[in-house]
């Protein structure tokens, strides 16, 4: 866990240490110059509160808990993909990369394997999945329900107030829901939660935001990654961070139910391409490829 992860959802401080915190949230790379006493001064502690914060947080001083930040900003800075008007398109696409390649790789490094085999338990036993989201979580969603299908689940998005709303006071308890917010604080989800707690929905949050009220709300928390130096990028940072999540998920039950998956593409193909002939290729089907010389 780094440094500010250890922040976000360390509930055991002070006060004295949650002003010290936020700070330190707000100003990591004003805080990895400073010194103790500055700090104290900023926070309006002193000294002391900040070596007893530095070692609750399991540094042996504030010297060390500084060197910690200075690493963990730089693994996760983003300043290395801001796209510049003089870019060349090849820049642009190494940019693209190299910005996927390492939002994918934060948000492993954050991901709990027990909350994922939950989740993906969930999913495997549920009826139904229901994704409360809205804008780009919405579409990103989306995708998370055609993939799903794939596996013979029947999903919806609810992305508007209303239906999010009502879909929640009917849910029945064999569905899983994923709320899906990158601040944790969305009004509308927090409502939804709480209506769907009552009617015993498993419910699992999808937030940048472990500490959020949504994310103390919902049974599970799977923490998609956002970084809030990342200019525009900032929403396809999450909505990246949230696709590698669906897709592992999808792995996972697709591993799980291998037999019937494959059944169920068998009977799909059967239709779709022998039947409906819906491929717009001559003949009916498409170029077959052998996925057996794909890497295990």
């Amino acid at each position: 866990m780094d440094v500010f992860q250890s922040l976000r959802q360390s509930r055991e401080l002070t006060e004295n240490e949650r002003m010290i915190a936020g700070y330190v949230l707000d100003h990591p790379e004003e805080v990895a110059r400073m010194s103790s006493r500055e700090l104290a001064r900023r926070t309006y502690t002193n000294p002391t509160a900040v070596l007893r914060f530095s070692r609750k947080l399991g540094f042996d001083n504030f010297n060390d808990f500084k060197v910690n930040i200075v690493s963990d900003l730089k693994r996760a800075r983003m300043d290395g993909v801001r796209v510049r008007p003089t870019d060349a398109p090849v820049a642009v696409c190494d940019k693209m990369a190299h910005l996927n390649a390492r939002i994918v790789e934060e948000t492993k490094r954050k991901l709990s394997m027990r909350t994922l085999r939950q989740v993906a338990s969930l999913i495997e036993g549920a009826a139904a999945v229901d994704f409360f989201a809205t804008d780009l979580n919405a579409a990103v969603a989306s995708y998370a329900t055609h993939i799903l299908c794939l596996t013979g689940k029947l999903c919806c998005v609810l992305d508007t107030l209303d239906r999010s709303v009502y879909s929640a006071l009917v849910a029945p308890a064999d569905h899983v829901a994923f709320l899906v917010s990158k601040s944790g604080m969305d009004r509308t989800l927090l409502e939804v939660a709480d209506v769907l707690k009552g009617r015993r929905v498993p419910t699992v949050a999808i937030t940048a935001s472990p500490n959020a009220p949504l994310a103390g709300r919902c049974d599970h928390v799977l923490e998609a990654f956002y970084f809030t130096r990342s200019e525009r990028f900032g929403e396809m940072v999450f909505g990246t961070s949230c696709k590698y999540l669906y897709d592992t998920l999808f792995a996972m039950v697709y591993a799980g139910s291998t037999e019937r998956v494959e059944a169920l593409a068998r009977s799909y193909d059967a239709l779709y391409y022998d039947r409906l002939d819906r491929s717009g290729v001559p003949g009916g089907s498409l170029p077959y490829y052998d996925d057996s010389e794909l890497p295990d």
